[in-house]
């Protein structure tokens, strides 16, 4: 009689759920990799918009939406460039099926293509083809594979809402790979991803697929996606998109000034493993947002109640499930002190003693990101500069317990760069055409000895030093063009000088080589 109960409860409140009135009708996200993040992040630190943006992706497609009318409807607009103007309304035609809801004004003349298209009073749904060609040539160094590389995807997504509560997407490619040295199939998710082999032919696939639900105070999507939180540009430190995809469920809630996101995620390679996380951003002033996320990676048995609980403090719920999982948090701030610049940190916390020194002892392992960009220096409309350095401590990510180890696949949940490692990065932009696009790129990078598959032991003592044994150290410089050779289909050329001391944490040896990357992208 209880469980009938329950039963019934449940049901009068989904349909009382259902039965409210919704305000603004679902969209599915935009990608990670679309260049409209770099767009949008341009017009905020010029101070075009006022509208500031969490600092959670991927973003939906009403919420780029809305920025985009707030910008286009703004007299600073006035103060945009001739190649930033037509990139916008680009855009406000690509996402014209999205501005409607928010007042703004649709140009047909660009509007997006889509290779087929169904709607009627209720339903909408594009498909579109994807293509893409790549062809790297490196000649350093030893720790890589030298030579060519040439990789061919073709695929396809597709995208529709029904109504104002149900939203999906999905996308499919397949990579045909020719000159990387793979012997035999790989089906491993500890070695990456799956690839086949076929008459010399290597080949790889990978998915996107997930539901969006929305209800009256929150949405939720299911399936699998990519996720990024924080404010680094070349990564995150808790949760990363350049990680694979994973299969998740993600529920966010957003309100005026305050967004909470909760996921719980499959994660793969190495057995019955999990990720728990959720993050609370609070846009404390218009120049201002602040952060805190915690997540938790376990494994080896069922998903845990305390962890499905989106409110729960996984730290407590570790400690009375047995601290044997991997539990983490990080805090970021971002702050825009005046136009054209911004300035933001993150601080990532594996374990911590405040008792202990933070430098020298092993149990305080920690991370951060500092970053600053500057729009348009001296006047010049069409420039950007970007700024960054991470740092990450000796063990960071790792784990006694192979099982949660802070990775999906073979890759690192956080930053790529890996435990005992920092990196400097810097970025010159210069929107030169709407269609052109050429940028400066010099990169630092120093790894030590440690990795994110050797965890601390007694045998090693309580003293840490960073950047452990041989230090390898690789400087990176080169230059990037991208062309629009016609809408949505980008050619980009890519040439650096790579410098290498002590390769392979081999003292004294030292390497040195060039590296070309081309690569053709086209979405129709």
């Amino acid at each position: 009689m209880r469980t009938r109960n329950i039963i019934r409860g449940w049901i009068i409140c989904l349909i009382w759920l259902f039965s409210l009135p919704y305000v603004n009708a679902v969209t599915v996200y935009v990608p990670l990799d679309h260049w409209v993040y770099d767009f949008l992040d341009r017009m905020q630190t010029r101070g075009i918009t006022e509208q500031r943006l969490f600092q959670s992706r991927p973003y939906s497609r009403s919420e780029v939406a809305g920025v985009l009318v707030e910008i286009s409807s703004s007299k600073e607009a006035l103060r945009l460039g001739t190649a930033d103007r037509a990139l916008l309304r680009q855009l406000m035609g690509e996402f014209s099926g999205d501005i409607c809801p928010h007042g703004g004004e649709m140009d047909s003349l660009a509007d997006e293509r889509h290779l087929l298209s169904w709607r009627d009073d209720h339903t909408v749904i594009h498909a579109d083809l994807l293509f893409g060609a790549q062809i790297q040539s490196k000649e350093c160094c030893s720790g890589d594979q030298e030579g060519t590389i040439s990789r061919t995807t073709a695929g396809g997504s597709i995208r529709g809402q029904s109504g104002s509560a149900f939203a999906f997407y999905m996308s499919v490619t397949n990579t045909l790979t020719r000159g990387e040295d793979i012997a035999e199939e790989r089906f491993d998710p500890l070695l990456g991803a799956p690839v086949t082999i076929s008459g010399g032919n290597v080949y790889s696939d990978d998915a996107s697929a997930y539901l969006v639900w929305q209800l009256p105070w929150f949405e939720i999507t299911a399936g699998r996606d990519q996720v990024h939180w924080g404010p680094g540009i070349n990564s995150g430190l808790l949760l990363s998109g350049q990680n694979p995809r994973f299969d998740q469920v993600r529920l966010r809630f957003t309100k005026s000034r305050f967004q909470f996101i909760s996921l719980h995620g499959k994660l793969y390679g190495g057995g019955q493993r999990y990720l728990a996380a959720h993050r609370l951003e609070w846009r404390l002033h218009s120049r201002l947002t602040l952060a805190g996320s915690e997540s938790v990676v376990y494994g080896g048995r069922n998903p845990e109640p305390a962890y499905l609980n989106p409110l729960m403090i996984y730290h407590v719920a570790e400690h009375h499930l047995g601290d044997r999982d991997n539990n983490m948090m990080s805090l970021d701030a971002l702050f825009f002190p005046y136009r054209g610049h911004r300035i933001y940190t993150e601080l990532f916390l594996d374990d911590f003693s405040f008792s202990e020194n933070p430098l020298t002892y092993y149990g305080n392992k920690w991370a951060l990101t500092a970053g600053w960009q500057w729009a348009a220096p001296f006047g010049m409309r069409g420039m950007d500069v970007s700024l960054e350095y991470t740092r990450l401590e000796p063990f960071v990510y790792t784990h006694a317990d192979t099982l949660n180890i802070y990775r999906n696949y073979n890759s690192p949940i956080g930053h790529w760069l890996g435990p005992d490692s920092d990196g400097l990065f810097l970025k010159i932009t210069c929107l030169i055409h709407r269609n052109l696009q050429m940028a400066f790129l010099a990169h630092h990078i120093r790894q030590g000895e440690s990795d994110i598959n050797t965890p601390h032991t007694p045998e090693m003592g309580t003293e840490k030093s960073f950047l452990t044994g041989i230090v390898e150290s690789t400087s990176n410089t080169g230059l990037m063009l991208r062309w629009q050779v016609f809408r949505d289909a980008f050619l980009t050329g890519r040439y650096a000088f790579i410098s290498v001391r002590n390769t392979d944490h081999v003292p004294g040896q030292t390497d040195s080589g060039h590296s070309l990357f081309m690569q053709f992208t086209m979405n129709y």
